[in-house]
């Protein structure tokens, strides 16, 4: 039974890392081929919802780094996209 459990997590661990590196790789072409695309998909993903009061202090800007990322989208894009590859590499042989 513990074995089964086991089993599952470690298939789950993998569908989740599989799923990032997929995901990141989408973004990394995103950002490669259309920056404005990449930009506009930044300002959507960057809005929250407010859950309540207890979590407000999440809710919080910190400190904004549209305006470093944003003007090199293609050289983060390249990186990513890159950095997919050399991951994929390694956890596949």
């Amino acid at each position: 039974m513990l074995r089964s459990c086991v089993l599952l997590l470690e298939q789950a661990g993998l569908l989740a890392f599989w799923a990032f590196l997929v995901s990141a790789a989408v973004a990394g072409l995103v950002a490669l081929i259309s920056p404005r695309t990449f930009v506009r998909l930044s300002a959507q993903s960057s809005r929250w919802l407010d859950a309540s009061k207890v979590l407000r202090w999440l809710d919080q800007t910190r400190f904004n780094v549209d305006p470093l990322v944003l003007p090199f989208s293609r050289l983060l894009g390249g990186i990513t996209l890159a950095s997919v590859a050399l991951l994929a590499y390694l956890f596949t042989g």
